[in-house]
């Protein structure tokens, strides 16, 4: 994903809590990919939700990779 192209009047944060012994595989999958911890969840949530068939990034998802 681009920088910028989530934008801030067009999104909605959300706070949800995690194991903290998952923390680190994130922030090694983050870095590994050279991203951030945001765009990396998105990513997860885009993945998970097309291999659900519950939405496709092309119809729901505007500023995608």
């Amino acid at each position: 994903m681009r920088r910028g192209a989530v934008r801030k009047n067009q999104s909605v944060l959300i706070n949800f809590y995690l194991p903290e012994a998952a923390l680190p595989f994130i922030d090694q999958a983050v870095r590994r990919f050279d991203t951030d911890r945001s765009k990396f969840i998105r990513l997860a949530v885009r993945e998970k939700l097309g291999r659900l068939k519950v939405a496709t990034i092309d119809e729901h998802w505007s500023h995608a990779t």
